[in-house]
């Protein structure tokens, strides 16, 4: 089993420190694990092209890492993403690499895979980047584990504040060997749901979103998983109702449906 750990910080620093010592406990408990700094890949800024949502990631035009990097999210078991605060939020260099890969919530390959989420600050915003990083729900990750970590810049921290520290990255260990250890349940209704929500727009303008429609097409789920009755019928039910709805608007919106 191994996990990935995301220094989403452009420097080796308290970030870095934090991801080094969780590290150290997840190999403790017979996990692999590979650290990754972002600040150390070549990755290119997002042109806004919009490509990769329409046509395939196949289509970007950007040679860098981030197929390399999105590799290593894939096959991992557990994902820790960490980043420090900047200006109330995540770090440029973390948000560049979230805007390179934003396409694959649109057609998730990962499901229920375990994730927590780290942040470190030197005064505040540590919620707002919790916050932020929880997009990665919509990647396919489960987040089941949340911590922040403030420290004054030049500023040794005390023997019982390291203790502190060490207990709650040991909390977030526990959490994350837990989750990988249990049996992956069936998805929920909201998950269900936003899949037939994804697919009814793949499915009204095949022409348009391509990559989404030859992804949902033959699909009921994001990944080969058992998805019960129930919730397949209510899917159903919303998928219909959903592209009745979607096709009134897009009548109406261009005049062709009278008021």
């Amino acid at each position: 089993m191994k996990i990935l750990l995301i220094n989403g910080s452009p420097r080796k620093g308290e970030t870095l420190k934090k991801l080094e010592i969780l590290s150290s406990i997840f190999e403790f408990g017979g996990y692999s694990c590979e650290i990754l700094n972002i600040g150390d890949y070549n990755i290119q800024f997002c042109k806004g092209c919009y490509q990769c949502f329409l046509k395939g990631e196949d289509q970007c035009k950007l040679e860098d890492d981030v197929s390399l990097l999105w590799s290593k999210v894939e096959d991992c078991d557990g994902l820790v993403i960490a980043s420090p605060v900047y200006a109330l939020g995540v770090s440029g260099t973390l948000k560049n690499f979230v805007d390179r890969i934003a396409h694959h919530a649109h057609r998730p390959t990962i499901y229920n895979k375990p994730a927590a989420i780290i942040s470190t600050t030197a005064g505040m915003g540590i919620n707002d980047v919790i916050k932020q990083l929880k997009w990665i729900e919509l990647l396919g990750f489960n987040v089941v584990a949340k911590k922040g970590f403030m420290k004054y810049p030049n500023k040794d921290d005390t023997e019982e504040i390291e203790s502190a520290q060490y207990l709650n990255l040991i909390s977030v260990a526990e959490k994350m060997d837990n989750s990988i250890k249990r049996q992956i349940p069936n998805p929920s209704l909201i998950r269900v749901i936003q899949f037939n929500a994804l697919k009814i727009n793949a499915m009204i303008a095949p022409d348009v979103y391509r990559a989404d429609y030859h992804f949902y097409k033959d699909r009921e789920f994001f990944v080969e998983t058992k998805v019960g009755v129930v919730k397949r019928i209510l899917g159903k039910m919303f998928y219909n109702i959903g592209t009745w709805n979607l096709k009134t608007k897009i009548l109406f919106d261009n005049g062709i449906v009278n008021s």
